[in-house]
């Protein structure tokens, strides 16, 4: 979605932190919507590997059923300093059977998104 010739996938740190996840307090009865300032509280607690490069990853939002939808911040930083470089709110249309085939649905929905759409704007952008 991104159009780079190399990607280097490193899901560790996440798994760890999603992982750690009290899922018995997620659900809520109205969508959260994340400032820039909450994104940037998350991403400053992450534990990077300080590198010189720049990680880009999807923050849920929400996943909701009723409306058939979810919202993810598609987020990229800096790994040397945990900065938030650029994020956006993102709406991906859920569809698929089965809890994990419905949610993935709505992640694909973001990711054609991105290749269709927003990467031309963030190019021009950034």
């Amino acid at each position: 979605m991104l159009k780079l010739s190399e990607l280097n996938n490193e899901t560790d740190m996440m798994m760890e932190i999603n992982s750690n996840t009290v899922l018995k307090d997620m659900k809520v009865n109205n969508n959260p919507i994340y400032s820039e300032k909450d994104i940037e509280g998350f991403v400053s607690s992450y534990n990077t590997d300080k590198s010189e490069a720049i990680g880009v990853l999807f923050v849920a939002e929400s996943l909701n059923k009723n409306g058939t939808e979810a919202y993810y911040h598609f987020v990229a930083i800096n790994m040397n300093t945990n900065e938030v470089l650029f994020s956006e709110r993102l709406r991906g249309v859920s569809s698929g059977i089965g809890l994990r085939n419905y949610w993935a649905g709505s992640i694909y929905s973001v990711i054609k998104d991105i290749k269709r759409v927003y990467y031309k704007k963030w190019k021009r952008r950034y």
